[in-house]
């Protein structure tokens, strides 16, 4: 029998063997090099993700951009779009409303922070360019209870005004309309299911009423909201009342100065400095206050010529954001009886009629710079305002526009004013002093009826136009000459009148 030697085949199929593992593995390690290597199909992949990402947000801001050009063009706005785009009472807001979440501006460099990423904007809008930005993005999907808006976020809407907390904690407290194409909200009153506790109907006692109190003291009208799962933004208020015709049952109303009825009595506020009774004895010393955000554009005015006894939160200080666009109040405040002080914004045109008609409890208010007419009726039956600021650029006060702000003791009417309107500061028992400017031309019949307070007044030589009964029972009036002394006669008056040119 023939043996046959395998030994030397045995070295060579090792030989090849390994050879095969470490051709195999070779191979092995550029697949993989291949897959997740620096150059490879998975950061190839993830990159091309990125830059889809990018892209998308950047037709998004694009889009916005194009939006906001639209406001421009029809705005009387002095400026380059890109100064328009990143001005913080125009653009800014505006570019924020078609964005979720908000963008932030660098005013200095010209760039804007959307999403985690950078973007260089050209003096038209144009985006010359994008990187990823050095700050921790905003995802986009939140909502205004989520973890999605940044302090800057808020800055942008409240300035120091309130806090992320403060709004999340005032979201589910307001009731709202909702507009699903463009994706915003109204506020539209407020959400007393999530003001009392849940099943409640009735505030049944003083302590429950100082609850309630203590828990709107601070009321943030949220920027956006969430509805369906998605965010919308809040562009529009009604001032959060509670109707007379309510179908609530009467002690639900308790704080909200109620005339007798159930176990208590009327109290005329729930705020700093005065107290609220049940008649077993009870107080509280809340201050309240309403803040409104940038995001709101529109005022929805209130119910009072179909409802005809508002109640609304107890005495409130309402206070605009500096960065609010609002031009016109549209008869927001109309006999809101519980508004004591208003901080307006800066945006505002004009003090429109019935702006804070019967608003009883107002004591001051300063009309900003850019406001040019304070309107009819605007400040009628204001009984305790003390005090107004007129800014020089108002040129007009309409009929009846102070009449029965009986607390009313002087005011001084700028040198831009040349129109005082019938009945505008009748019934002003109160008033001791006022100052005609001799940019004023016509005085309306019983402009001045009914001051009892007021002895004297003077009239210069640029009023061409008295209107009957303009001076009421004031007991002297002083003109800057004859002409005015004929004109002051002529309009009925009974009193004194001295032509002294000394006192003008």
């Amino acid at each position: 029998m023939r043996l046959l030697n395998f030994k030397g085949k045995k070295g060579i199929t090792l030989i090849a063997l390994v050879i095969t593992i470490i051709v195999l593995l070779i191979l092995a390690g550029v697949t993989i090099a291949m897959v997740v290597g620096d150059n490879g199909i998975l950061k190839r992949s993830n990159e091309a993700k990125e830059t889809s990402k990018e892209s998308e947000i950047e037709e998004e801001l694009r889009l916005a951009i194009s939006a906001v050009q639209i406001d421009y063009k029809a705005s009387d706005y002095v400026g380059s779009f890109r100064d328009y785009l990143f001005d913080e009472d125009y653009g800014q807001i505006k570019l924020n409303i078609e964005l979720d979440p908000d963008a932030t501006f660098d005013t200095e460099n010209y760039i804007i922070t959307y999403k985690g990423y950078d973007f260089q904007i050209a003096d038209d809008g144009s985006i010359l360019g994008r990187t990823k930005s050095s700050e921790s993005s905003n995802q986009s999907g939140g909502g205004s209870s989520g973890g999605g808006s940044s302090s800057a976020m808020i800055e942008s809407q409240y300035g120091n005004l309130a806090t992320q907390e403060e709004m999340e904690a005032c979201e589910s407290l307001f009731t709202y309309t909702y507009d699903d194409t463009n994706k915003t909200a109204t506020a539209t009153g407020l959400n007393f299911d999530n003001i009392l506790e849940p099943g409640r109907t009735t505030i049944q006692s003083a302590q429950e009423a100082q609850e309630v109190a203590t828990k709107l003291r601070k009321l943030v009208v949220p920027y956006q909201v969430e509805h369906n799962n998605e965010t919308y933004s809040v562009t529009g208020l009604k001032y959060p009342s509670i109707p007379y015709d309510s179908e609530l049952e009467m002690s639900r109303w308790a704080p909200w100065s109620i005339y007798g009825y159930g176990d208590f009595e009327y109290v005329p506020n729930l705020s700093a400095g005065s107290a609220y009774t049940q008649k077993n004895g009870a107080t509280s010393s809340d201050e309240s206050s309403l803040i409104i955000p940038a995001s709101v554009t529109t005022l929805v005015a209130s119910d009072y010529e179909t409802n005809q006894d508002l109640k609304s939160l107890p005495r409130t200080n309402v206070i605009f954001a500096s960065q609010s666009s609002i031009t016109n109040l549209n008869r927001f405040f109309d006999s809101i009886h519980r508004v004591e002080y208003v901080t307006l914004p800066n945006s505002l045109l004009s003090i429109g009629n019935n702006d804070f008609s019967g608003c009883a409890d107002l004591k001051s208010i300063s009309i900003p710079s850019g406001v040019t007419s304070i309107g009819d009726s605007a400040f009628i039956s204001c009984h305790h305002l003390t005090s107004i600021n007129i800014p020089l650029s108002v040129t007009s006060i309409g009929t009846n526009a102070f009449q029965d702000c009986i607390s009313l003791t002087s005011i001084s009417i700028p040198s831009s004013v040349t129109t005082i309107d019938s009945c505008a500061f009748s019934g002003c028992f109160c008033l001791t002093s006022i100052n005609i400017p001799s940019s004023v031309t016509s005085i309306g019949e019983l402009a001045f009826s009914s001051c009892e307070s007021l002895t004297s007044i003077n009239i210069p030589s640029s009023v061409i136009t008295i209107g009957n009964g303009a001076f009421g029972d004031i007991e002297t009036v002083y003109v800057e000459n004859e002409a005015v002394a004929t004109l002051v006669e002529n309009s009925g008056y009974y009193g004194t009148i001295e032509v002294d040119p000394s006192k003008f």
